[in-house]
């Protein structure tokens, strides 16, 4: 008893000691009272030091590395005083002029050699030097923050509540930022930030971007450097979000900029969450930029608004909406809500909605929360935002809701596991701007007649659409051999009459001579990439320019497998090119592809692949496959064999996600629906209607078509004018009657008057024989047609949205249907209704 009491005392002293030793290096006792002490006779400058002060408790205030090597400092100090003596006086246009840009390159090499022959870098350095928060440093901050908001052009008009947030903070980040010194960062960047013209946010912002940019011309070096805390920005080319808006922001308001960081929570399928700056206007206008960038000058800055999910802004002081601040006591929350300094500010970035939900009543938490999938999280998915609960009505009301996404409403208890309180929910536009409506995802399983399925997955992430568009535009296009370069003798070889797949695949030349010259072009000039491309030919021609052929994918199981033994590669005399370098994520861009060899040689066929995220399966990776069930739960770990992976008996009523864990990290989660798989935001769970958009009456209109179904047929006539009625059941439907054609066919309206229009909504029939690749043309007189664009529509019962590149005026719209998602002749729409952007 006596050892154990001797035990704990020297305990208790060790622990108290280590609080003292603590306190005296990064807390001194005695700050608050000397700051307070220094401002008592000046009741603002005091409220702005409380608020500092009041609110630390909230922030990771370790101590900020300052200087590493005094040699590395005098490399910065001497590139600055260079550029420095160069840029005085310039304003930012001549900065960024052809000369000027020219001449800071030209002395930057010269610098940098004298710095290699100067500084040597040795391998030992000066101990570490680091900045701590204490009576002076606040001092000198807050009293720089008080001279820029009186006479920085940027902060007029801000009131004291947004200069506390957006000027007064001496850290960016609630958790691990630089602690940066205002008065310091305004010595050292006022020379170069204060030269400034004219005095507008964008400049600053630009002027900012321009000066780290070119000093890194003068500091860039091989060699690799100790950090140097903050200012490792003089070094390092390509870093990540984080460090790059947390110096600018502490400059930006060191110079009396009212600027603050956003964080987009995650995105609906992609990896990785993503850091910006926002600056603020006198009249509180936000104005979003990335790290290091200008401001925009249109509202489109970089997001794909459609991926991102809520955005929240880290400011200084508590928020009292934070979650944080309204749980109940001793209620957990997610990680990343576990302070109280967040806003949810999505509202400025992308619409949101309001969303009351039925919960249990045995809930004891004050907060319900909606999770999303997240490839990124261990669990699969992350909270998203949160709902506060009504538990007299057994509610729970969400306030910042993104809409068209899948949730997974959920409560954490006391040790932070997740329960889910229901089944998947989607979240969709109404068919109203403001309108919403909850769907089941199970509302989505449709044409199942079995509830197990057998189902065969080429890929764990769908065809994006950019790629698709380069895809397309190889549809037409026409190889060519020729003995000369400029192709004045060319001979048609093959025409690819299909919209190329994301993989590799074989055009056969059907007459294969001896050209020194293969010329592929496209279709209308439109530009494609070609992501790989290979030249094959009979081994049996003993050809030296050779190698092996790279063997095509195997799909399926029941695929008849190409024998490429009797086939190799011949090499083109240029074979370091994007196009050859066994990555189809790189590519040759144009309209016109050249290959020349080094004598005419015989090639039979042709195998390439358009440029792609390389999301298909690959042989010999790693999968894993999860089925939602208050949770992901695995239900099989397998090796793929092929291109291909078949899964069997698998519940279409549930939501699964295909995990590769060999490589990649786009993945998305899918149902099943007629045995195939049907991503989530690809080919279900998308919007009824676009957004803020004007539909046109169409009661006027007419249409002709390529055949239309007669009411003779054994079956439900399909007029064309039954796209235009209010009969849901209705539709038009080529001819299956009697003669049958195929493919290609198409429809003809005339909307009776010339108008503007941005796109069309289309329904297809809810059977098999749905259009796949339309392509669209417009006229204003029925003679001349102006192309607008080939597109590729999904198989799903939804409706279905076609915007043009730009505004069209026509009076006719034509939409021929070059082919069907199966293997019918024919083809059927129920609707079409053109809209125009409000």
């Amino acid at each position: 008893m006596k050892k154990k009491i001797i035990y704990y005392s020297i305990l208790f002293v060790v622990v108290i000691s280590a609080i003292i030793v603590y306190k005296k290096i990064f807390v001194p006792t005695d700050m608050s009272h000397i700051v307070y002490e220094h401002y008592k006779n000046d009741s603002l400058k005091l409220e702005a030091a409380t608020f500092l002060i009041d609110n630390m408790k909230w922030h990771t205030l370790n101590p900020t590395l300052v200087s590493y090597s005094e040699h590395i400092q005098q490399v910065i100090e001497g590139a600055d005083s260079v550029y420095k003596f160069i840029t005085q006086g310039l304003n930012n246009e001549n900065l960024t002029s052809g000369p000027m840009g020219g001449w800071l390159r030209h002395r930057a090499k010269q610098y940098s050699v004298w710095r290699d022959t100067t500084f040597k870098f040795p391998e030992e350095h000066k101990p570490n030097l680091y900045k701590q928060i204490d009576a002076d440093f606040l001092i000198r901050h807050i009293d720089n923050s008080f001279e820029r908001w009186e006479t920085s052009p940027y902060a007029q008009g801000i009131t004291f509540p947004s200069f506390c947030e957006y000027i007064l903070p001496f850290q960016a980040l609630n958790t691990g930022g630089y602690l940066l010194n205002g008065d310091e960062l305004y010595k050292e960047f006022a020379p170069h930030l204060d030269k400034t013209h004219p005095t507008t946010l964008p400049h600053i912002v630009t002027r900012y971007a321009n000066y780290i940019s070119h000093i890194r011309n003068f500091t860039a070096t091989n060699q690799t450097l100790p950090s140097v805390g903050w200012r490792d920005i003089f070094f390092k080319k390509n870093r990540d979000c984080i460090p790059q808006c947390d110096v600018e922001c502490n400059v930006l308001r060191a110079m009396g900029v009212p600027i603050a960081i956003d964080m987009n929570i995650g995105n609906r399928e992609f990896v990785g969450r993503h850091h910006h700056c926002v600056v603020l206007d006198k009249n509180g206008k936000e104005y979003p930029f990335h790290g290091e960038r200008e401001i925009s000058k249109t509202d489109y800055w970089g997001y794909v608004i459609e991926y991102k999910l809520n955005v929240y802004r880290h400011l200084y002081g508590a928020q009292s909406d934070s979650p944080y601040l309204l749980r109940r006591k001793g209620e957990a929350l997610p990680s990343f809500f576990k302070t109280p300094t967040l806003k949810d500010v999505t509202n400025y970035i992308k619409p949101i909605t309001k969303l009351t939900l039925n919960i249990p009543k045995h809930i004891p938490n004050n907060l319900t929360w909606l999770y999303s999938y997240s490839r990124a999280n261990e669990l699969g998915i992350q909270a998203i935002t949160w709902g506060i609960n009504d538990t007299v009505n057994s509610t729970s009301s969400f306030q910042n809701v993104v809409k068209n996404m899948l949730y997974f409403p959920a409560y954490l208890d006391t040790n932070e596991t997740v329960h889910f309180i229901s089944d998947p929910i989607v979240v969709m536009n109404g068919l109203n701007y403001n309108e919403i409506h909850i769907d089941k995802l199970s509302d989505y399983c449709v044409g199942n007649k079995d509830t197990v399925q057998d189902i065969i997955m080429t890929r764990k992430f769908p065809r994006k659409a950019n790629m698709i568009k380069e895809a397309q535009n190889m549809f037409g296009g026409i190889w060519y051999g020729a003995q000369h370069r400029d192709g004045r003798d060319k001979v048609k070889l093959a025409e690819i009459d299909f919209v190329p797949e994301a993989h590799l695949q074989e055009i056969k030349i059907k007459k294969p001579k001896a050209y020194k010259f293969y010329i592929f072009e496209t279709a209308n000039k439109l530009t494609t990439h070609i992501g790989e491309i290979e030249f094959l030919t009979e081994t049996k021609l003993n050809y030296k320019n050779i190698k092996p052929a790279t063997p095509l994918p195997i799909l399926s199981s029941e695929e008849i497998k190409v024998d490429l033994n009797e086939q190799v590669q011949v090499l083109p005399r240029y074979t370091k090119r994007r196009d050859s370098d066994g990555n189809q994520q790189t590519a040759i861009s144009g309209s016109v592809f050249r290959y020349e060899f080094i004598e005419p040689q015989v090639i039979t066929s042709i195998v390439f692949a358009p440029v792609n995220a390389e999301n298909s399966i690959e042989p010999n990776e790693d999968y894993q496959l999860f089925q939602w069930n208050e949770g992901w739960q695995e239900i099989t770990n397998v090796t793929s064999k092929f291109n291909f992976l078949e899964f069997k008996q698998l519940d279409t009523r549930k939501l699964y996600w295909l995990k590769n864990n060999s490589r990649g990290q786009e993945e998305v989660p899918f149902i099943i629906t007629n045995n195939r798989p049907q991503f989530i935001y690809y080919e279900c769970v998308k919007p009824q209607v676009i957004q803020d958009h004007k539909i046109f009456s169409f009661a006027n209109y007419s249409c002709i078509a390529s055949s239309e179904e007669p009411e003779e047929g054994p079956y439900e006539p399909g007029y064309t004018k039954f796209l235009f009625d209010s009969d849901t059941t209705n539709f038009w439907h080529s001819r299956y009657t009697g003669t049958c054609p195929s493919y290609p066919h198409w429809l003809e309206i005339d909307t009776r008057n010339i108008e503007k229009v941005d796109g069309f909504i289309i329904k297809l029939r809810s059977r098999e024989n749905k259009p796949k690749l339309i392509k669209v043309s417009g006229s204003i007189n029925k003679k001349e047609w102006q192309e607008i664009g080939t597109f590729e529509l999904k198989k799903i019962n939804q409706p279905q949205s076609i915007y043009f590149r730009e505004t069209m005026k026509i009076r006719y719209l034509k939409i021929n249907v070059l082919s069907g998602q199966n293997k019918e002749r024919h083809t059927g729409v129920m609707y079409i209704k053109l809209f125009q952007n409000k």
